[in-house]
């Protein structure tokens, strides 16, 4: 699954994912970092809890692997969850470098898995129909 630029296109602005930088968990549990008014800081930043809903279904309902794709890593929306991420140790971020290596590295193997069949596909097909009693006699 592809998350496509999720932080760039947030209705939220840059201070209200900020507040990622003034919780944190513990024991299940979201506590302030800071002694702050809880009431108006949930107030404030009420609107929070439809992105992260979104953010957390995309997260829980990948089957194999989420990439998440933001066309900038530099956009402010984004830093504090990717530095949360970094710090629980749990994102890999590639390059363009590596993303060139491994595409190279995926058409290397899908040509030679291409050549593979091509080349063995009589022979393959010649013992399938000999195995289900097809007459050996036929023409490929």
């Amino acid at each position: 699954m592809i998350l496509y630029n999720f932080f760039q296109d947030s209705t939220l602005d840059e201070e209200q994912w900020n507040i990622l930088h003034h919780v944190f968990v513990k024991n299940g549990e979201v506590e302030l970092k800071e002694n702050k008014d809880e009431d108006a800081f949930v107030k404030k930043y009420s609107g929070m809890c439809a992105e992260l809903k979104r953010l957390y279904t995309a997260l829980t309902r990948t089957k194999d692997k989420l990439f998440i794709y933001e066309t900038d890593l530099n956009n402010p929306k984004f830093k504090p969850m990717l530095q949360y991420w970094k710090d629980m140790n749990c994102v890999r971020i590639i390059t363009a470098e590596e993303k060139q290596a491994i595409s190279k590295e995926q058409q290397q193997v899908s040509s030679k898995f291409y050549q593979f069949i091509h080349s063995n596909s009589r022979s393959i097909s010649y013992q399938a129909h000999q195995n289900n009693g097809e007459n050996s006699e036929r023409s490929f």
